[in-house]
């Protein structure tokens, strides 16, 4: 599975990505830069046949749930995060820089599009990240 592993991260869009905000008076915590989160072993972790990104300075996941819409939030795995793929705009995308359109967990309203969210692709993907 090594091999398989190995492969695949060469195969990847992205091995880091940022997420930012075009409202300048947004300060939610978890924008900034998203790594792949790779274990011990140096696999990438994967969340429902996908990778999974790791934010460093606050401990915030980017993966796909069970229906493919990438999920921001602080358990990988967890169906409910703080933002996430909008469904209307499709699913599946293999990277999160793919994903056009956002929606925000509302606690009184359940989930908003939220069309400040920017998702930027870092252009080099260089195997020290």
């Amino acid at each position: 599975s090594l091999h398989i592993q190995a492969v695949m991260m060469d195969d990847l869009c992205c091995a880091k990505v940022n997420i930012k905000t075009t409202d300048e008076d947004d300060v939610r915590h978890f924008f900034g830069d998203y790594r792949l989160y790779i274990n011990i072993e140096s696999d990438c972790v994967t969340c429902n046949s996908s990778v999974v990104f790791r934010q460093l300075k606050t401990v915030n996941f980017l993966y796909q749930d069970r229906h493919g819409n990438w999920v921001l939030g602080p358990e990988v795995g967890k169906p409910r995060g703080l933002l996430r793929s909008n469904p209307k705009e499709g699913g599946n995308f293999e990277c999160p820089c793919e994903v056009s359109s956002w929606q925000a967990w509302d606690s009184d309203n359940g989930w908003k599009d939220d069309q400040t969210i920017v998702v930027k692709k870092y252009k080099n993907y260089s195997k020290g990240y």
